[in-house]
């Protein structure tokens, strides 16, 4: 009976001491801080996966440009008054680093637009407090597959099946790993990339290098946008990933992604001057914007957009050089 009082003594100190022994113990972090490598708090980066799952995305599939998931997933009309929906889901691949002295995570977004394809974009957030912000994104393909995901050495690394120009949409076959860097609010591929990654397939595209005359948009609607001058609405895609193009009486530029027949493009900017009345000038911008894939037929070009909303039909000439 005497010796009960010591042992639950001796109990309490025990107790006392490991629990201060792991409120001091160096390196312990947060749960808003990120999962470093080799990491095996499991409860932490649940905490990290679940913000990710409920934070707001910049989406070029989306009428705001912007998506905010719940629970990983975003839902809206694929068009006003579309029974067909746009849907964009956070896969469970995500990578935790340091980019720039900040906290990183790198993930995949995938997008079904209402149509046959689903596309999958790398997204780069970097913490910012307890929230994090989405600095940049890449775009990474149609049906593609994506094997890991990683952050080294201050750059975003994707192993991942890619299209080879002969492999049909649903099964990609080209084992690539790409390499990213931040440059500003742009993920940049690396020269390191594989081949395939770096654009050579693309390169040696029949498309590419060819400036492609505009003759004619198709609605879904039936009508069609004829072009009185197909030498004012041209497009070049560039053996280097740019793009060139002749919009009536302006000239832009941009880059492009082209992955087997799956084709996106990025117009980053053009000049200014007021286009005569009639111009197709915004409608031509607004509808390369939306493409997502190309069928060649001859000498003419079909460029398929979003949503199954028109098709665009190009006819070969020259490369300007």
């Amino acid at each position: 009976m005497r010796g009960k009082p010591c042992i639950s003594l001796l109990v309490t100190t025990i107790c006392i001491f490991c629990l201060t022994a792991c409120a001091s113990t160096p390196g312990a972090r947060s749960a808003s801080s990120p999962p470093q490598e080799g990491d095996n708090d499991i409860s932490r980066t649940w905490l990290l996966r679940n913000q990710l799952a409920n934070t707001t995305y910049r989406s070029k599939w989306t009428q705001s440009d912007t998506v905010t998931l719940t629970n990983g997933q975003y839902r809206e009309p694929a068009a006003p008054g579309s029974a067909s929906e746009t849907v964009v889901m956070l896969l469970d691949t995500i990578a935790f680093g340091r980019i720039d002295e900040q906290n990183a995570a790198a993930l995949i977004l995938t997008t079904n637009a209402g149509g046959s394809g689903t596309f999958f974009d790398l997204v780069l957030v970097l913490q910012e407090a307890d929230s994090w912000t989405n600095v940049a994104s890449a775009s990474l393909g149609d049906r593609v597959k994506i094997n890991s995901v990683s952050i080294r050495d201050g750059s975003v690394f994707v192993d991942m099946v890619g299209h080879r120009e002969d492999d049909p949409m649903c099964c990609p076959t080209q084992q690539e790993e790409r390499k990213y860097a931040l440059q500003a609010d742009r993920l940049v591929l690396s020269p390191a990339a594989t081949p395939a990654a770096a654009g050579d397939a693309g390169a040696h595209s029949p498309i590419v290098d060819v400036k492609w005359n505009l003759i004619e948009i198709q609605w879904m609607n039936d009508t069609r946008d004829l072009v009185d001058d197909p030498l004012k609405y041209t497009l070049e895609l560039k053996p280097d990933g740019a793009v060139s193009i002749r919009a009536d009486c302006n000239s832009g530029f941009g880059t492009y992604t082209l992955e087997g027949g799956a084709l996106t493009i990025d117009i980053a900017g053009t000049t200014m001057a007021a286009c005569p009345p009639g111009s197709l000038y915004d409608t031509y911008l607004r509808s390369l914007g939306q493409i997502y894939g190309f069928v060649l037929e001859g000498e003419f070009l079909y460029l398929s957009m979003r949503m199954d909303s028109g098709i665009m039909k190009f006819a070969k000439g020259q490369p300007e050089h």
